[in-house]
């Protein structure tokens, strides 16, 4: 058995049906997304780094190629938007499986 097998993300996958993977996702970040189209902005993007370096605000925004103050404005909105606190370990958590569920998704679910 190999780490991947036991991760959450696979308890996820073989857990819930993928209808109730996408239903999830859409939750957190279907207003998100539809901001980033409307405005032309990635503000997905700058969650992804952000919870992908642990909350670290200075490797976040390097990995962005932006300054740590855009990358904190960028955050602001990311909260608005999703009604969600990003101190908030729980609501993070929540945010970071929304953004992999899609890679647990057959193609043409997300």
């Amino acid at each position: 058995m190999h780490a991947e097998d036991v991760s959450a993300t696979a308890l996820l996958r073989d857990a819930i049906e993928p209808a109730g993977l996408a239903r999830f996702a859409d939750a957190v970040l279907g207003d998100l997304r539809a901001h980033d189209e409307r405005n032309g902005t990635d503000l997905v993007g700058s969650a992804r780094a952000y919870v992908e370096h642990n909350a670290g605000m200075e490797a976040a925004a390097a990995s962005l190629g932006i300054h740590r103050n855009t990358l904190r404005t960028r955050l602001r909105t990311v909260e608005r938007v999703t009604r969600r606190s990003l101190s908030d370990p729980r609501q993070r958590e929540e945010l970071r499986l929304a953004l992999t569920l899609p890679e647990l998704l057959p193609p043409g679910r997300e």
